[in-house]
Parts: structure tokens; sequence; C-alpha cells
């Protein structure tokens, strides 16, 4: 549980060394079928990762052109959107995706 105890587990050979989280267990799982995820996840349930971000506004277009223009910007990684018409959100929508969006979330420092 203590991050310290990481590099320590790895030096003596752990090939995957995990923080184990009681509202998300299943990333153990993911971890071991996706090594590197847990990095991720992890990154993101604290406060010295990346977090989600809302932008609202109205954006359209395709889903893979959104996010080449965030990309682009420098602003974020989007990752998921609320449709305008439904309040849905859509997460991980096809490249070709149309999107009429009030709001995207993104992955952001």
């Amino acid at each position: 549980v203590d991050d310290n105890n990481r590099q320590r587990l790895e030096d003596a050979g752990a090939t995957l060394a995990m923080r184990p989280m009681r509202a998300y267990p299943e990333m153990m799982i993911g971890g071991l079928l996706n090594p590197g995820s847990t990095t991720i996840l992890e990154n993101l349930f604290t406060a010295e990762g990346e977090r989600i971000v809302r932008v609202d506004g109205s954006l359209t277009g395709s889903w893979a052109d959104l996010v080449a223009q965030h990309v682009r910007d420098d602003v974020g990684t989007p990752i998921a959107y609320r449709d305008a018409r439904t309040g849905k959100i859509i997460t991980a929508p096809r490249g070709t995706t149309e999107v009429s969006a009030d709001a995207l979330f993104l992955l952001g420092g």
C-alpha cells in the first residue's frame, strides 16, 4: 500500500507492483491482463496524477477531429463527451462517430 515499497518490490524481481484499491478491485485483474494500465488508473485516483476535466460548450464534428484538435491545441486528451440531445455521457466512441456535444471530458494534468 505504501508507494515507497514499490521500487523495493521491483528491485526484488516483481514484474507487477500495484496498489490495491477497495473501491476498484477489478483493477487487479486489469493490471494482470493489460500491464501498465494500473499506472494510468492510479494517477487518476491520486491528487498527484492527471485529472479529468469537464469543458462545457457546443461541439460538433467527428470524434477523431475533436480529439485531434484538442491534442494539437495541448488542451488535454478527450476521453468522453455529453450528448447534447440525450444528456448521456459517451465514453471512447469510434473515431468516425459524428458528435453533437454540450460538454467534453478531457484527461489532463
